[in-house]
């Protein structure tokens, strides 16, 4: 029960079984605050809203730009107004918005239990789940028939023991998940046995702190190249050699893999040599037959180019610029021959649909496309082929500078009224036009000298007086230190 005196704005509590004696009045006097705890929120009403006016919804801004015919009716009745000219919509550039960076999720620093990936998912999430793995590489880099994207490198360990530096590993290199792994193989009477050395994992960085936060950093593609030095799990190891797939997947890859860029190299090439050119030629051409050794030219290179040339670089030149000659038993005609049969097996006829295909793809109608469009037109037509013969298809296909495709040319490659050919014994495609089907010879033993000094392209040097200045600037940047 509750009175009000006016006097004192007070309120008379009387409390009943409260728990004290029967009889006693216990009398309280409190302070009644009006409209307690109410909070006033503004809403927005019609008298808010008018053309041009910004209306903050949720955080996001909305311009009102126009209305329709009952609202101008209604609002110029109520209000008097009389002005509803529309205002054009707000072009909003993007470098003008307000983004906020992405805020990284603080992780407790890694206890050295499991590996970070999974210590770090499990922090995200209390149900325990298994690291996400990059699907889309995993995609890209998986094992595709024989292309494998696997680089394997022979290593030999540096070690204090004159017995480990004897050992011979082939270090595996998996493109899908930047993993590694190392099998050891034995020598006869060593005291080793072929076995794996490391299973395949991800291998960090040496020099750099365990116990945090941060994702360790891993060995990467480009760390792998013939020269390198690898430490992994404490061992130094030294990359001596690598399989013929590695080399030729890195030099057709050489924006991934700088070392195995050609154009990089000789520009490099090029500019140090360009100043003792004539010295160069002088000392190295050959007298008897257009050709060098690989250890003369590797000799002068590396004295030239300084320590930083490593030995993948001068196995990417001798490799360009072999003069080991192979001639391959499937040339253009050979290839000719078996896709017309293939046609013929499986009753391809529709050529004019491919054309058809090739015009839509080329938006600029130059007669040209890349290998990937041709490969990619000619699997939409569903041409009877195995991808190594159409590989073959598009290497034997005239090409421009770029590297570009003239599609008219596969068109009359694949047209059997142009120059009838007859049909061959069927084959294994899929092994015997795969690309290491045959074994050529090891390139690079012999270098072509007339192919080598033609890529330099400074014959012009000769024309060119040398001055004091540039053998000096030579001099002071190729200076070696004095042997004791």
């Amino acid at each position: 029960m509750a009175t009000g005196f006016v006097k004192t704005n007070a309120t008379l509590a009387k409390i009943k079984n409260s728990g004290a004696n029967s009889g006693v009045l216990i009398l309280r006097y409190i302070i009644d605050p009006l409209d307690c705890g109410r909070e006033d929120v503004d809403y927005y009403t019609e008298k808010d809203l008018s053309i041009g006016g910004v209306l903050n919804c949720y955080g996001r801004r909305i311009v009102l730009t126009d209305c329709d015919s009952f609202t101008r009716e209604y609002y110029s009745s109520k209000y008097g107004i009389s002005e509803f000219t529309p205002i054009p919509i707000p072009d909003q550039k993007k470098d003008e918005r307000e983004i906020l960076p992405p805020r990284e999720r603080e992780l407790p620093p890694w206890n050295g239990y499991g590996s970070y990936e999974d210590s770090a998912q499990n922090c995200i999430t209390v149900e325990p789940k298994a690291p996400h793995r990059d699907f889309k590489k995993f995609l890209m880099y998986d094992r595709t028939g024989l292309d494998s994207h696997i680089l394997r490198f022979e290593a030999r360990m540096r070690s204090k023991i004159p017995e480990n530096c004897d050992r011979i590993f082939v270090i595996s290199y998996y493109l899908a998940d930047d993993t590694i792994s190392v099998f050891e193989i034995a020598r006869n009477n060593s005291g080793f046995k072929t076995s794996m050395f490391l299973r395949r994992g991800s291998v960090q960085l040496p020099g750099q702190k365990v116990f945090t936060s941060k994702p360790p950093l891993c060995y990467t593609p480009q760390h792998m190249f013939v020269g390198a030095m690898l430490i992994i799990t404490g061992y130094e190891f030294i990359l001596i050699d690598a399989d013929e797939y590695a080399l030729r997947y890195m030099e057709l890859n050489p924006g991934q893999f700088p070392k195995a860029d050609i154009k990089r190299i000789m520009g490099e090439v090029r500019e140090t040599l360009k100043p003792i050119y004539r010295d160069f030629v002088a000392e190295n051409i050959p007298k008897e037959t257009p050709v060098i050794t690989y250890e003369k030219l590797r000799e002068k290179l590396c004295k030239i180019m300084g320590p930083e040339f490593t030995e993948h670089e001068m196995i990417t030149i001798s490799r360009a610029f072999s003069a080991t000659c192979y001639k391959d038993r499937f040339n253009r005609e050979r290839i000719r021959e078996i896709a017309l049969t293939e046609l013929k097996r499986y009753l391809w006829d529709d050529l004019e649909r491919l054309h058809e295909y090739f015009l839509q793809r080329d938006a600029n109608k130059s007669g040209k496309l890349s290998k990937k469009d041709c490969y990619t037109v000619i699997k939409a037509c569903r041409l009877p082929f195995d991808n190594e013969l159409i590989d073959r298809i598009l290497e034997v296909t005239r090409k421009d500078e770029q590297c570009n495709l003239y599609y008219e040319d596969i068109i009359q490659f694949l047209d059997r009224k142009n120059c009838p050919m007859g049909d061959v014994p069927p084959i294994n495609i899929k092994h015997d036009l795969w690309w290491g089907a045959e074994t050529p010879p090891p390139a690079g033993a012999l270098i072509d000298w007339c192919a080598f000094n033609k890529y330099l392209d400074l014959e012009d040097t000769f024309k060119e007086e040398i001055t004091e200045g540039t053998v000096k600037a030579f001099d002071e940047k190729h200076k070696t230190p004095a042997l004791k």
